[in-house]
């Protein structure tokens, strides 16, 4: 069983469900409240981050599966270097999103693949329905996007939420922007305190 950070915390959501929005702003309210924080995304933008995001269309998913998974161990390993359990740890996107975004793999297959991984204690679900992203937030998706995929990784983000109850958090991401990064922000603090 894969270990849990108690200081790493990840979130996640839907292509335009306000992930890049919520991440400056949770970072800021958490400086002000004395905290120390520092953000990674997936795939990072390191080389090896960035050769997979230019890439990433012309891989097929074997390749594609483990490169995601050798950036975020590269990112881990440099992180251990300095750990410090008082710094928080945020993932923009994290291995939750490894599995919503590989329809050809079931969640036990996806599970065994980052079983070494450590786990974030809490991952923030910015749960908001694929038609209100598409209505209201079409600039903020990929142009690859569309109703069924964005629909089948909502599906996916559903099925985590179930089998991890204690560690995914969902937060309605139709609440006003400030409304996300106080409950965000709140419960980080809440399990940093502990």
């Amino acid at each position: 069983m894969a270990k849990m950070l108690k200081n790493m915390f990840s979130l996640e959501g839907i292509d335009g469900s306000g992930k890049t929005t919520q991440i400056p702003l949770i970072k800021g309210s958490l400086d002000r409240a004395g905290f120390t924080i520092r953000i990674f995304k997936s795939p990072n933008t390191n080389l090896l981050g960035e050769f997979i995001r230019k890439n990433v269309r012309i891989f097929d998913p074997w390749l594609r599966n483990r490169l995601f998974i050798l950036d975020m161990q590269a990112t881990l390993m440099d992180q251990e270097k300095n750990f410090d359990p008082n710094v928080v740890l945020l993932w923009d996107r994290y291995i939750d999103s490894f599995y919503t975004s590989n329809p050809e793999m079931t969640l036990k297959e996806a599970d065994l693949l980052v079983a070494e991984m450590p786990l974030p204690v809490k991952t923030f679900w910015l749960d908001i329905e694929p038609t209100v992203i598409l209505a209201q937030r079409k600039e903020a998706i990929d142009e690859h996007s569309d109703p069924e995929w964005l629909s089948l990784k909502q599906q996916r983000y559903e099925e985590l939420l179930q089998n991890n109850p204690q560690r995914i958090l969902r937060v309605d991401g139709r609440k006003p922007i400030e409304a996300v990064t106080i409950e965000i922000v709140d419960e980080i603090i809440k399990v940093m305190r502990t």
